[in-house]
């Protein structure tokens, strides 16, 4: 069994390697790197109660404590560059879901959460059995809501596809536009005006399937996307200096550092789609350590962002080493920090690949014959009672 499935994964991870744009796989890999040190800053309420702690929502003078919001917001336009370069991949007019990438998504949130909740019971960290169930079902609870949503949207892309291509040109020019202004315009005016996470991810896919499908002299331009890039560029953290510095005068921006901090925003979004752009029109090659990398991208994300490390391990190291990066020196530390669990996190990631996900792929592909063909059960039985009306 372990020669099979040895080979399965091996034929599956070189020809998913071979053929893909190391390029685009290059700024997922950026992107991934702007979401850890996103992470890399003491300032959520898991450090509440530590040393080391800072609330980054409270308006600064200290333009090196404004660094540190900075870093938070790079973390959004890192989720948004991820979802854009894997949409891209995902957006063909026959592309839809492969039951046995779901269950090893599945299986491998479960598994590396286990793993780390092992650890915590190892080391005698105190939980509760509420913490407990949580993290044996990670998905369910909701434990990395990144993994979740982009699940939702792998399931759900089939269907977004069939809508993409059945549509013409005007009118899906005329849907992504009302998604843009509904979610990425009046969801920041209008207190989120139904917004959630997945509906933004469901919105970047639609814009990617319009670039895609319908391919303008814009998309590879690469003087128009640079413009396009710098100006947004500026207008993004301008707007992040804007409000910080209006709080200092004004009451009630004071705690406000944040609100613009999420994936809709408007600048951030025409910043990533720029930068996607300019990417994607340089010359295409393939690195196979760049497409490597590339291709553990959501181990990595299931592993520097396992909520057991937030709450227990992560504060406790900022705590330790607070003495020489205190103050103003916070953000040097969390430039260190962020490398080191990036680097740290992409070596486990790739050991992961290479061991335990032969055996979940091999898993998955048993499992994924049997939910196959229990959905063609109860579609058959719907059609019996269907019929029989």
């Amino acid at each position: 069994m372990t020669k099979i499935v040895s080979e399965n994964v091996d034929t599956m991870s070189k020809s998913r390697i071979e053929s893909r744009n190391s390029n685009i796989d290059l700024l997922k890999i950026i992107a991934l790197l702007l979401i850890v040190l996103s992470h890399s800053i003491p300032y959520d309420s898991y450090f509440s109660g530590y040393d080391s702690f800072i609330d980054i929502t409270l308006s600064v003078s200290d333009f090196r404590y404004l660094l540190l919001v900075f870093f938070r917001y790079l973390g959004q336009i890192g989720n948004v560059i991820f979802i854009i370069c894997s949409s891209y991949y995902l957006v063909k007019e026959d592309g839809k879901p492969k039951v046995s990438k779901v269950i090893n998504i599945i299986l491998d949130s479960f598994i590396i959460s286990v793993i780390s909740l092992l650890f915590a019971l190892i080391f005698k960290i105190n939980m509760t059995t509420f913490d407990i169930i949580h993290y044996v079902f990670p998905i369910i609870f909701r434990m990395n809501w990144f993994i979740g949503c982009y699940l939702m949207l792998y399931v759900f892309h089939g269907l977004f596809n069939i809508i993409i291509f059945k549509l013409d040109k005007r009118k899906l020019f005329l849907l992504i536009f009302i998604l843009f202004i509904m979610y990425f315009i009046l969801s920041i005016i209008v207190d989120s005006f139904y917004y959630t996470a997945f509906v933004g991810f469901v919105c970047l896919y639609f814009f990617v399937g319009f670039m895609k499908n319908y391919k303008y002299h814009i998309v590879t331009n690469k003087k128009i996307n640079l413009f396009t890039f710098i100006i947004s560029f500026v207008l993004y953290f301008s707007s992040i200096i804007f409000i910080n510095y209006a709080g200092l005068k004004i009451s009630i921006f004071s705690n406000r550092n944040l609100i613009l901090c999420s994936i809709n925003n408007p600048f951030g979004v025409v910043l990533c789609f720029s930068l996607f752009s300019i990417f994607l029109s340089m010359k295409e090659r393939n690195n196979k350590l760049i497409s490597l990398v590339s291709s553990v991208s959501l181990f990595v994300y299931l592993i520097h962002a396992n909520k057991i490390l937030f709450n227990y391990v992560y504060p406790n190291i900022f705590d330790y080493f607070y003495p020489w990066f205190s103050g103003e020196n916070r953000f040097i530390f969390s430039l260190i920090f962020a490398f080191i669990i990036f680097n740290a996190s992409i070596i486990i990631s790739i050991i992961y690949k290479y061991s335990i996900e032969r055996i979940t792929y091999y898993i998955s592909k048993k499992i994924s014959v049997i939910v196959k063909d229990l959905l063609e059960i109860v579609y058959l039985f719907f059609e019996f009672i269907s019929k029989e009306k």
